[in-house]
């Protein structure tokens, strides 16, 4: 009677009795509680914890300026080291919002192009503007995929080298970081704060 006045049909009740006692529930959850497609919510630079409105198809609300140095890096990176690219043939074009169009790539690899191409407008541009010399695919013992890109001044500064992968590897990889646009040596404080971003993200899903 309790359950008919919650609008809920029992045709067994031994079944609702076995599913009130449960303490796990252990589900398929790619292509059933999900439809495996990534989304980025959150970004952490300069000490920050920026957030995306995930819930816009197009121009989203963001907390952070676009125009931080930290975050233009940040958005190269996360372009350049990426093998995902909008499907044209299949409503990837620029007539669709961008977090419903269509990419050929890794669910990760998507979700990344898709939140700097609505966020930045043209994610395109570091590609145009950074010619891929090498590039490594993601590697599940090694945590990281790597990839090396000629820059306008390569032949005075170098090439560029972009890495994405585990938290972890990456700062073990990494000896400075870029803060409020200042390149600083990577410290036990940095540390810090680094992994209570990650602790804080995780807590979320992410």
């Amino acid at each position: 009677k309790r359950m008919s006045n919650k609008n809920c049909l029992v045709k067994n009740l031994e079944a609702v009795e076995t599913l009130g006692a449960t303490s796990v529930l252990i589900t398929d959850k790619t292509g059933t509680l999900t439809s495996n497609k990534l989304t980025v919510a959150h970004v952490w630079f300069d000490n920050n914890i920026g957030e995306i409105d995930t819930a816009a198809l197009e121009n989203p609300a963001i907390t952070f300026e676009t125009n931080n140095h930290t975050w233009k890096n940040l958005a190269r990176s996360a372009i350049l080291c990426n093998a995902a690219e909008f499907d044209e043939s299949q409503g990837g074009g620029g007539g669709e919002p961008v977090l419903l169009r269509r990419t050929v790539g890794d669910p990760t690899d998507s979700a990344l192009l898709r939140c700097v191409e609505s966020v930045e407008g043209d994610a395109g541009v570091f590609r145009q503007m950074h010619r891929t010399i090498l590039h490594i695919p993601f590697n599940p013992e090694a945590k990281i995929q790597v990839s090396v890109h000629e820059c306008a001044d390569y032949q005075t500064n170098g090439y560029l080298a972009c890495m994405v992968g585990s938290p972890d590897i990456l700062l073990q990889r990494c000896g400075t970081a870029l803060i409020n646009g200042q390149e600083r040596r990577i410290d036990q404080d940095y540390k810090n704060a680094y992994y209570y971003a990650v602790t804080e993200l995780a807590s979320l899903g992410e």
